[in-house]
């Protein structure tokens, strides 16, 4: 297991009901809709509302091809820093929601949003974690990054929107003041 998901599981597991915490780092800039490919196959620009707008997307739409009732821990309108395909600072958004009561088969349903992220052109990885399933996608039009903990009695989505021009802070304080 990579330290990256290893990192993202322990952060998954401290999101109890409980121990309501979360850190996320940085961000991993994708193909968005509307962007100008980089060289290394990125998006150059996408704006901070279409940015939210198909991260939210892509999780509601994951959580409710699971089904169940879920609770959001985290965003939509979380900001977070990251950095520009061209090295300058930039801003995503940060998205997690969580299910703790119903009746999901972890395993199938893990095998359904691997399959479906990959239809939506999102490269993705599944990892068998002791706790359950793992599913990390990447890309698409969506998001930057997308993770599926498919844990018995205990799922999570937890995304990032891709990167836009903006600086995390300030739009943190905008937010704060309005």
């Amino acid at each position: 297991m990579s330290a990256e998901l290893k990192a993202r599981r322990l952060t998954s597991v401290a999101l109890t009901p409980l121990a309501l915490m979360l850190t996320i780092s940085g961000c991993a800039q994708n193909l968005s809709t509307g962007g100008t490919p980089s060289d290394d196959g990125r998006a150059s620009r996408v704006d901070s509302e279409t940015a939210q707008r198909n991260m939210t997307e892509k999780v509601d739409r994951t959580a409710a091809a699971l089904g169940g009732e879920w609770a959001t821990m985290q965003g939509p309108d979380y900001v977070d820093s990251c950095t520009l395909p061209d090295g300058a600072a930039g801003a995503n958004w940060v998205y997690l929601v969580t299910r703790t009561h119903g009746d999901g088969h972890p395993e199938d349903d893990a095998s359904m949003v691997l399959s479906a992220w990959q239809s939506a052109g999102m490269t993705v990885e599944r990892v068998t974690d002791a706790d359950g399933p793992v599913v990390v996608g990447r890309g698409g039009a969506s998001t930057a990054l997308i993770d599926l903990y498919a844990f018995p009695g205990a799922y999570s989505l937890e995304a990032e929107s891709t990167c836009f021009p903006g600086d995390a802070d300030r739009i943190a304080e905008q937010q704060a003041d309005g």
